[in-house]
């Protein structure tokens, strides 16, 4: 019998797949340079957190200034990203990209709740509450990342 080899079909839709997917070089520089600049938001972060624990926190308002200006550069990021994605890649990653959509709100909510209460060194709860919530946000961030990356086939 001269039948099809058990298999071949799907090994080939997994190969078209993965080259559907296969990340352009400009696909890989714009998700390397996103995810450094999301590495540098989650040290932003790191530091405020330090100073505001240290008795001498003082007015974080210059911090935070630099960290809404991340903040919105890490945004265009992920936007100029997901838009270059193709009507394949789009379908094929659609979980992960819900995830960096769901992140991003998440990060932006938290960063929020963070400005508004690191004016308020008096209640440190508050404040240490909205680091928390805002480095869980980068973290899922990075995470999608982390998929979107292994997915298309970037090294990060």
């Amino acid at each position: 019998g001269g039948g099809a080899t058990p298999g071949y079909s799907s090994a080939m839709g997994d190969f078209q797949k993965a080259i559907a997917l296969q990340a352009s070089e400009t696909q890989s520089a714009q998700l390397r340079s996103w995810t450094l600049r999301t590495a540098a938001l989650d040290r932003q972060i790191e530091n405020i957190r330090q100073k505001s624990e240290s008795e001498a926190s003082g007015d974080l308002s210059t911090e935070l200034e630099a960290l809404e200006a991340a903040l919105t550069a890490d945004n265009l990021d992920r936007h100029e990203f997901v838009a270059s994605l193709s009507s394949t890649q789009h379908l094929e990653l659609k979980k992960p990209v819900r995830g960096l959509d769901r992140t991003s709100n998440d990060m932006a909510t938290a960063l929020s709740e963070f400005a508004r209460n690191s004016g308020q060194t008096q209640d440190k709860k508050l404040l240490v509450k909205a680091i928390e919530r805002a480095k869980k946000a980068i973290a899922a961030e990075q995470h999608e990342q982390q998929q979107l990356a292994r997915e298309m086939g970037v090294t990060v």
